[in-house]
């Protein structure tokens, strides 16, 4: 799943937290890429990947909309490239 508009302090083991309550997480990152400076930059969302699609729906229902960090976060059904339609 697409975890966006998070909070810039939040963390990949924030999310897995959050989303374990509901089931067994398989993987939970938050992006970053390099500035010029070659320092990390946060941004802004993340990817959770859970073990069970109904974890992984009721996970997406009780958390979509919700505040972490105090930023309203949005989930959205997310696919590896090579899945995608054309």
């Amino acid at each position: 799943m697409f975890v966006g508009n998070l909070h810039f302090s939040t963390t990949g083991d924030a999310l897995r937290q959050i989303f374990s309550r509901f089931g067994e997480v398989l993987e939970a990152k938050v992006i970053y890429t390099s500035n010029e400076k070659g320092h990390k930059v946060h941004r802004g969302y993340g990817f959770v990947r859970m073990s069970n699609p109904q974890e992984a729906l009721t996970a997406r229902e009780k958390i979509d909309g919700s505040y972490i960090d105090s930023r309203r976060i949005k989930i959205k059904d997310a696919f590896y490239k090579n899945n995608r339609a054309e």
